[in-house]
């Protein structure tokens, strides 16, 4: 089941996420201040794939409506995914293309065309590891 955020949610979050990607994991205040406490940040684009209670994989969407600075404007057509994991490795494929459509609907209905990943400037990381994570790639 694809579901949106609540706020319960930041334990399982965390949880999925440091399994999913090891190798970049995070904190409880670490994914507090990066994507809850984000100023585009929007609850109903976090996604969740849960089963029987345990969150399986997450994508979180978010479009600018707060610019970076006074010099750079808001792209009214882009959107970013600023996090995206799965936990289940046997299932990747199905658990990611769920969330991804979840994702692409979201950005649709919000008038976005292009999604970009590495949101800046408040990424949780820079990119997953070729070596580590090659499913993401």
């Amino acid at each position: 089941m694809i579901r949106n955020f609540s706020g319960n949610d930041i334990n399982g979050l965390v949880a999925c996420f440091n399994s999913a990607l090891p190798h970049d994991a995070i904190d409880n205040d670490l994914f507090i201040r990066k994507v809850l406490l984000e100023e585009n940040f929007d609850p109903s684009g976090l996604f969740i794939a849960e089963e029987n209670g345990d969150i399986l994989g997450l994508v979180c969407c978010v479009y600018r409506k707060v610019p970076i600075d006074a010099h750079t404007p808001i792209n009214p057509a882009e959107g970013w995914i600023n996090a995206f994991a799965v936990s289940e490795k046997e299932r990747f494929f199905e658990i990611g293309n769920a969330l991804l459509d979840s994702a692409e609907g979201y950005f649709a209905s919000h008038g976005k065309s292009v999604i970009n990943t590495g949101y800046y400037p408040l990424y949780l990381f820079q990119g997953v590891s070729e070596e580590h994570c090659p499913e993401y790639i």
